[in-house]
């Protein structure tokens, strides 16, 4: 079922044209001189933020695709056709940017004590919003939150990949207020998937654990997690805003016994 887009911004048959096709054609960032930033296929700015040892996690044990490749689609451009030409999409947000959710959202792997006795299926829907995309110097801006925990934003966040594949790996730090005290919680994310003309297919999630900042109910540091859409399928939907919480949107199964990321 496809998610409710806000508001529907149309555009002339040629500008779309020229988007379509940077989108889905044209390589934008790929030349001999970004060799010096690519080790083994991966960006360096990301090699950075993950460490060697964390990437290792991520592709050996916790199953996570990691997309290498100096030619990453234009997933604003792809996302702007998708919603131009969809009818079945009568509004559209006027946010900037492309959002996708990935529901259901399902545990594939973990190295979190304990994980082996949870429900993989036990987690809140994750949105996800994705803007600002420089494809010469590969970055973008990148969030995610569940309906019913703060958003959060990456300090810095890189992509690569090739034609229609990406990964995006950034910081990211969420805020949280314990004993009239704001703390930092501070993980490495993954985002990777197959940008299409329906959404993100293959949409895989990952993240592990830099600083826990000792919030209650948060996992240890160095640990974390893979997840999948369960449908295969990664649609587009409006990114939840400020307020959401108490509007009724719906998280599946009983919050007493669905979860966030980092718990």
């Amino acid at each position: 079922m496809l998610h409710t887009i806000l508001s529907k911004n149309y555009m002339p048959a040629v500008l779309l044209s020229l988007i379509v096709s940077a989108g889905l054609m044209f390589s934008a960032c790929s030349s001999s001189s970004d060799d010096d930033r690519f080790e083994d296929g991966v960006l360096i700015d990301i090699l950075d933020i993950l460490g060697e040892e964390n990437l290792n996690t991520l592709e050996n044990e916790l199953n996570m695709p990691v997309h290498r490749g100096d030619n990453p689609p234009n997933i604003e451009a792809v996302f702007a056709s998708l919603m131009f030409n969809n009818s079945q999409f009568d509004t559209m947000n006027n946010d900037i940017g492309a959002s996708f959710v990935m529901a259901p959202l399902v545990m594939i792997e973990s190295v979190v004590p304990g994980d082996e006795n949870r429900d993989p299926n036990s987690f809140w829907d994750l949105y996800f919003n994705l803007s600002n995309q420089d494809m010469n110097n590969y970055t973008i801006l990148y969030k995610n939150r569940h309906v019913q925990e703060p958003s959060g934003v990456s300090t810095a966040s890189y992509i690569m990949g090739e034609d229609d594949l990406f990964t995006i790996a950034g910081q990211h730090i969420i805020e949280w207020e314990v004993d009239d005290e704001i703390r930092e919680v501070v993980s490495v994310q993954v985002f990777s998937g197959r940008i299409t003309e329906e959404g993100v297919a293959d949409a895989h999630f990952a993240f592990m654990m830099v600083d826990n900042g000792e919030v209650p109910d948060r996992i240890p540091n160095g640990t974390g997690r893979s997840f999948e859409d369960g449908t295969g399928l990664s649609e587009p939907a409006e990114f939840p805003g400020t307020g959401d919480e108490e509007s009724g949107r719906p998280a599946p199964g009983d919050f007493t016994s669905v979860f966030g990321l980092l718990q």
